[in-house]
């Protein structure tokens, strides 16, 4: 084997080693779970659903989200919160159920949260759902979690 044909083969490995290094270090993972009902965050009783969904509502923006869909047949509430990049933000989704045991008694209160980030992906740029971490996502939504929880005190 010449001289030229060993350094060809050993610039192809490294070219090969460096490319998998960046392609690795570009974004954090794509969540692909879906946003999905989880458990309550609480329960509160109260039979007065509707101002409780107005109570939620002011809650989440003074949080500094942004409601960007409000469905009042179903109270749920829509918000994202922007962050640097322009382009991540952070979203919340809150919504109210009747107790199935205790209607009319007894009101769920939900709220599930994702993250979302502009990554570079085989299939180009794009803003995605990302995976982090509890202590991310204390650090993120941990104050309007916390404001929602303390609506059960003030129904």
């Amino acid at each position: 084997m010449s001289i030229h044909a060993k350094f060809a083969s050993l610039v192809a490995l490294l070219s090969l080693r460096a490319g998998s290094l960046q392609a690795q270090a570009v974004a954090p993972p794509i969540n692909p779970a879906p946003l999905e009902h989880p458990a309550p965050l609480v329960s509160i009783t109260t039979s007065h659903m509707a101002r409780l969904f107005s109570m939620i509502q002011h809650t989440v923006r003074s949080a500094g989200f942004e409601i960007g869909r409000v469905d009042g047949a179903r109270y749920a509430v829509d918000a994202r919160r922007p962050a640097a990049p322009a382009k991540d933000f952070d979203r919340v989704l809150v919504w109210l159920e009747w107790n199935p045991h205790e209607p009319k008694k007894i009101i769920e209160l939900y709220m599930t949260y994702g993250r979302y980030a502009e990554i570079l992906t085989e299939e180009g740029r794009g803003t995605h759902r990302v995976v982090v971490d509890q202590s991310f996502e204390d650090q993120h939504v941990g104050n309007v979690r916390q404001a929602l929880l303390q609506l059960a005190d003030s129904t």
